[in-house]
C-alpha cells in the first residue's frame, strides 16, 4: 500500500522519537490533515522565525547554548507550573491511558534499564490525547521556561523530547502482583526534565512526591501542575503507601547544534516542530 502521510512521512520516526519501539506518535499524520492554508501560514511563520534567529545568533552563540544547558542541568533552582492541564484534561488523559494499559495488556516495566519505572510511551493514549499534550506542554512549559535553561538566543522549537511518557505508582491491593510504589535515586538524560501529576495528593494517593537528594525536600505539585528541574539533580519517586499516582514525564533537550532549522528550508521546519510541539509553534 502506498504511504499517504504526505512528502516528509520517512522523517515521522526521527522527528517525533518517543516510541522507542512501541507505537510510533500520531502526529505526523495530524499533520497531513491540515489545510494547505495552514501548512503555508505555519511555513511562512517557521521562515520568517527562524530567519530573524539566524539573524540575531552566530555559531559561537549557538554553541553557548549548550554550555549554559551544561550548567542549568545541574541548577537546583526547580520550577512550578501550574494548570498545564485542567482538571477535565487530567481525567480525560487518565481515562485514555487506561484504555491503553487494557489494549496493549498492561504496563512497560524495562524501558529504561538502569531505573525502571511502570511507564507508557505518551503515543499509546493515541492521537487526541497526545496532541493536547504536546500542545500545552510547549505553550505553558517549555516556551515559557526555555531561555532559563538555555540562555536568551534559544528558539523554543528547537527543544526536543528525549522521551515523554507516563508513570503510574501503585500500592497492590493484598493479593495482588508486586507493584511499584517508589523510585531510587537517580538522573535522567536531559537538560531539564518535568513531571505533570495527573492525580491529586491525599485523594488519590497518600504519601510520594518527588524527592530531591540535596537539601531533602518533596515535592508534590497539584493535580494538573508541572514539576520542572534540572535533568542532572539527583531525584527519586518517594514512596506512596497508599492508592495510586499518575504522571506524565518528560526528558527535554535542544537540537540546537544540529542545524535542523533554516529559513530555506521552512517546510522542513515547520513539520518537523509541529510533529514534536502542535499549534503554536513559531508564534510570536
Amino acid at each position: 500500500m502506498a504511504d499517504t502521510r504526505g512528502p516528509f512521512a520517512r522523517f515521522a520516526r526521527s522527528s517525533v522519537p518517543d516510541g522507542r519501539g512501541a507505537r510510533c506518535s500520531a502526529m505526523d499524520e495530524l499533520h497531513s490533515a491540515l489545510s494547505p492554508n495552514q501548512k503555508q501560514r505555519l511555513q511562512s511563520s517557521a521562515a520568517d522565525r527562524i530567519r530573524a534567529w539566524e539573524a540575531a545568533t552566530s555559531d559561537a552563540s549557538r554553541e553557548q547554548e549548550e554550555t549554559i544547558a551544561k550548567e542549568a542541568a545541574t541548577s537546583v533552582q526547580n520550577h512550578i507550573v501550574d494548570r498545564v492541564f485542567s482538571e477535565e484534561d487530567c481525567d480525560r488523559i487518565t481515562a485514555a491511558v487506561r484504555q491503553a494499559a487494557v489494549r496493549r495488556g498492561g504496563w512497560d516495566t524495562e524501558r529504561h534499564a538502569k531505573y525502571p519505572t511502570t511507564d507508557m510511551p505518551l503515543a499509546e493514549a493515541g492521537a487526541a490525547v497526545e496532541k493536547l499534550c504536546r500542545q500545552n506542554i510547549f505553550e505553558r512549559v517549555l516556551r515559557p521556561l526555555a531561555t532559563s535553561y538555555y540562555g536568551p538566543t534559544c528558539l523554543p522549537e528547537h527543544l526536543c523530547y528525549r522521551d515523554v511518557f507516563f508513570v503510574r505508582y501503585l500500592v497492590a491491593a493484598e493479593g495482588e502482583a508486586t507493584a511499584q510504589s517508589e523510585l531510587g535515586l537517580h538522573t535522567d538524560g536531559s537538560t531539564f526534565s518535568f513531571n505533570i501529576a495527573l492525580s491529586t495528593p491525599d485523594i488519590d494517593f497518600k504519601g510520594g512526591g518527588t524527592y530531591f537528594e540535596h537539601d531533602g525536600s518533596i515535592v508534590r505539585p497539584s493535580k494538573g501542575c508541572a514539576l520542572v528541574h534540572g535533568g542532572q539533580v539527583r531525584h527519586g519517586g518517594a514512596r506512596i503507601t497508599a492508592g495510586e499516582r499518575l504522571l506524565l514525564i518528560g526528558f527535554v533537550g535542544s537540537e540546537v547544534l544540529s542545524k535542523t532549522y533554516n529559513s530555506k528550508l521552512g517546510r522542513w521546519a515547520a513539520f518537523h516542530a509541529w510533529c514534536k510541539f502542535g499549534d503554536g509553534v513559531f508564534s510570536a
